[in-house]
Order: C-alpha cells, then sequence, then structure tokens
C-alpha cells in the first residue's frame, strides 16, 4: 500500500474538511502520533496491521477521532458535529478509535482495540 495513513483538519470558518497530512508506505507509528497535535483536533484514517495468535495478518482501516484534553471547547464541538458525516463519506473504514491523549492511540491501545474488534462474538 502507498499510504500508512492520513490525518485531516476541519477548518473553522468553513466547516470544510481538508487533508492535512498523507504519509508514505514505510512511515511508521510514531510518525503518526507525532503528527497529532497537542491542542487541536483532528481526524485520521491509519491502516493497521494487526497479527494474531495464529500468525494470521489483518489490515484494518482505523478512524480515529483526535479530541485531546487541551482543545478548546469550541474545536471539540466542530469536530463532534462533523465527525459522522465526513466518517460516511469514507469507504473501507472498519472501526473506529476516540482519544483525548497519546496513551488513548498509543500503538498498543491500537493494537488491543483492533484484537477486541476482531476477537467479538
Amino acid at each position: 500500500r502507498a499510504v500508512k495513513y492520513a490525518i485531516f483538519q476541519v477548518s473553522e470558518g468553513r466547516g470544510a474538511v481538508t487533508v492535512q497530512t498523507v504519509s508514505g508506505a514505510s512511515d511508521g507509528y510514531d510518525n503518526f502520533l507525532e503528527e497529532l497535535p497537542p491542542a487541536d483536533c483532528r481526524f485520521a484514517v491509519y491502516d493497521f496491521e494487526y497479527r494474531n495468535a495464529d500468525d494470521c495478518v489483518f489490515n484494518k482501516l482505523v478512524f480515529v477521532m483526535w479530541s485531546p484534553d487541551g482543545a478548546q471547547l469550541k474545536n471539540k464541538m466542530l469536530y463532534a458535529a462533523t465527525k459522522d458525516f465526513f466518517k460516511s463519506q469514507l469507504d473501507g473504514i472498519s472501526m473506529e478509535l476516540q482519544a483525548t491523549d497519546v496513551d488513548d492511540v498509543g500503538e498498543a491501545a491500537m493494537r488491543d482495540h483492533v484484537a477486541s474488534v476482531l476477537t467479538r462474538s
């Protein structure tokens, strides 16, 4: 795959969603985390590769709602109001992860979230 993740920004004036960052195929998870601003919301789509106990590999597109504690309330409300419509315009999204700090969206948290969705009965 040519892209590992994409990060999107909502412009306050128009409410339009624009692409902020598109990664390369070789960009790692640390690159993704560095792109998330500490005091501003973002949407992201991450192509997460998960390997289960049987050594089967699954790639899942995860929609991330990044809403850090340090973001302004107005910004959080704008993203919350835009999320469902924007997400509905994306194809292939397997799951959603909402995060308010780096621990919520860290690689271990992402892996646990994907695993929990894949192993539900």
